[in-house]
């Protein structure tokens, strides 16, 4: 696995915990090809870079969490971010291997960037929440 599947799968195993189905797919996909209904959560973008430092493997990365939901008003998306945020906020990361070996990381904690709700086409509410993790190779 690459290092941003390893990200990815740590972040599902904490989400694993709250009640709403997880995909990495785009929701109508996910409704259509796996029959997964609202409310739903995805990951849909995962992106770490090397850090310039005089050591290595030592990297940032960001995750966006996105959860959606077909309850009119904004009280069930502000909720399911509220329990996202309690998942990951703050919290470290269990990444166990990288690229096939077993080489492990330090997550030196996962702090939310950034959040915001929109009011999609079709009648959606879509919440995205970033996060920001530093990770080293132990």
């Amino acid at each position: 696995m690459t290092l941003e599947l390893d990200l990815q799968a740590a972040v599902i195993t904490k989400l694993s915990r709250l009640p709403y189905p997880r995909t990495s797919t785009v929701p109508q996909l996910a409704i259509e090809h796996y029959g997964l209904l609202y409310p739903l959560l995805t990951i849909n973008s995962t992106v770490i870079a090397p850090l310039l430092t005089d050591e290595l493997d030592k990297h940032s990365a960001s995750i966006t969490v996105q959860s959606w939901s077909l309850q009119q008003g904004l009280k069930e998306i502000y909720e399911m971010q509220g329990a996202v945020y309690n998942a990951l906020h703050n919290q470290a990361l269990d990444i166990i291997e990288y690229g096939g070996t077993d080489r492990t990381f330090d997550n030196f904690l996962l702090f939310r960037e950034s959040s915001g709700v929109f009011g999609e086409e079709d009648g959606t509410f879509r919440g995205a929440c970033t996060y920001r993790a530093l990770l080293q190779a132990e």
